[in-house]
């Protein structure tokens, strides 16, 4: 697998790997042109990125990720496509199952998932839920 940590993705350090899943990874960075925010970055890693379907596929994931507006959806500040690797950035958040994918069961969590759930098509993973 591709290592990015200490690479650059656009305007954005990649800091360290977070978590690795069946088609990408999750990265901690910073974004250099908003005084070092701290960012998750998420990637199509090996043969995924190669795949047209695949890149238009995670490319319909920010699409839809970038519509949806909810006090418990992180929102995409950036999507893009560096030296062929896919990517797309939201705010770091700590805690939790993980920093980017966090849920806490509660009525509030149920009701937003079952309203995501509605939003999602076959395609795509809710990956932003917090």
């Amino acid at each position: 697998m591709l290592s990015l940590e200490g690479k650059q993705l656009g305007n954005y350090d990649i800091i360290r790997r977070i978590r690795v899943g069946g088609m990408g990874a999750v990265y901690e960075g910073r974004q250099r042109t908003a005084f070092d925010r701290r960012v998750a970055i998420k990637v199509i890693l090996g043969d995924y990125a190669a795949d047209p379907d695949m890149r238009r596929r995670f490319a319909r994931e920010a699409r839809t990720v970038a519509r949806l507006q909810h006090p418990h959806i992180l929102p995409l500040i950036e999507f893009g496509d560096e030296q062929g690797i896919l990517y797309l950035v939201m705010p770091y958040i700590e805690g939790g199952r993980s920093p980017v994918i966090y849920a806490t069961i509660s009525p509030t969590w149920v009701r937003c998932q079952q309203s995501i759930n509605n939003c999602w098509t076959r395609s795509s993973a809710p990956m932003t839920i917090i």
